[in-house]
């Protein structure tokens, strides 16, 4: 079942362009004004994980529900937010060598399709399910697809940042402008999120009293996995985004790191 957590808009809204989020768990849309710059709209769907044959009638669903999954946009982002993602550098990235990766670290899918996009001196590899990339396309048939880690590599120079959903986090980990760790987790209590966050960080040789930890996404600063982290980490910091950046009286009534993750790499 569906459940539509976030619709948020503004009046008379110049929707021109728009990007959508596809998780396993969640399916986000948010437009932009391309003479503002600014979000003006967004909507968060929620269902619980699907099987793969299931997306077809989540997104029927979805549409019905939704005021933003339209066609009338001058381009459309989609960005895939799924864990079968490879940042590799684009020398070492040719047109052959893509599954090549992929299979070596997730092993054969055989009903998924390969999408591959360089950018600077870095490629990003992904895969995602035949049938959903159809469902969307047909729907949206010029836009581009990208994959939340090409938006995300460059999150953080120094330190971590933690993007949370409901039911996984995106971490990622960077030292003196290298990134270092960039994937998702799946998790289940607040312990769970302060395990894969040390045992992160002791493979990297970080001591942990030393990480600046930026947090954002779905998460309370007055919940128990906020004070979990907390305990551990000595800099953990709250996300937020330029007002300049949104429509502001549309957010207001919200915490700005719930947003961020979306609004900050809209690229």
């Amino acid at each position: 079942m569906v459940q539509k957590t976030f619709s948020l808009y503004s009046e008379n809204a110049p929707f021109s362009s728009l990007f959508v989020e596809v998780g396993k768990g969640q399916l986000t849309f948010w437009v932009k004004g391309v003479e503002s710059g600014k979000v003006h709209a967004l909507e968060l769907f929620e269902f619980e994980y699907f099987d793969v044959n299931d997306f077809a009638d989540i997104f029927r669903e979805i549409k019905l529900l939704s005021k933003l999954a339209v066609d009338s946009y001058k381009e459309v982002k989609v960005i895939w937010e799924n864990e079968e993602c490879l940042l590799v550098p684009a020398a070492y990235a040719t047109a052959s060598s893509g599954d090549a990766y992929l299979e070596a670290i997730y092993g054969v899918a055989v009903n998924d399709v390969l999408v591959e996009n360089k950018r600077e001196e870095v490629a990003t590899i992904f895969r995602v399910n035949k049938e959903s990339k159809e469902v969307v396309s047909r729907q949206y048939p010029f836009a581009t697809h990208i994959h939340k880690y090409e938006m995300a590599r460059n999150l953080v120079k120094d330190g971590s940042a933690l993007i949370f959903y409901r039911d996984h986090f995106l971490m990622a980990i960077s030292k003196d402008g290298n990134l270092l760790l960039l994937r998702n987790f799946d998790y289940e209590t607040p312990e769970d999120v302060v395990y894969h966050f040390i045992h992160a960080c002791t493979q990297y040789d970080i001591p942990i009293d030393e990480m600046v930890v930026t947090i954002s996404g779905l998460v309370d600063t007055n919940s128990a996995l906020y004070s979990e982290l907390y305990k551990y980490v000595k800099e953990l910091k709250v996300d937020s985004y330029d007002d300049a950046e949104v429509e502001a009286d549309t957010f207001k009534d919200y915490p700005a790191h719930y947003f961020s993750p979306f609004f900050k790499l809209s690229v």
